[in-house]
């Protein structure tokens, strides 16, 4: 009887051997660049933090503030609400 998969050997010595690629924050930052026009590309929030300037940082930073403290004002109401 042959073979149930036409994938090849998956004895341990082949899986084993087998290399796997990973690619750099660089290798994705450049093929990110290369595709920006065909589609929008996903980026890290980390990776996208370091690519901004200071000036763009101080304006995210604030405007995350904002979100965060609107948010947790709404569930301190909303607790307030649950307890009377």
């Amino acid at each position: 009887m042959g073979p149930a998969s036409d994938k090849g050997s998956m004895d341990a010595d082949h899986v084993l051997k087998t290399g796997y690629v990973v690619r750099t924050e660089t290798e994705y930052r450049e093929t990110a660049v290369q595709r920006q026009g065909d589609t929008v590309q996903f980026e890290p929030f980390g990776l996208q933090w370091r690519t901004l300037s200071p000036g763009d940082r101080v304006k995210k930073g604030i405007f995350l503030f904002s979100v965060g403290a609107a948010v947790g004002y709404y569930l301190f109401l909303g607790i307030l609400a649950l307890i009377r």
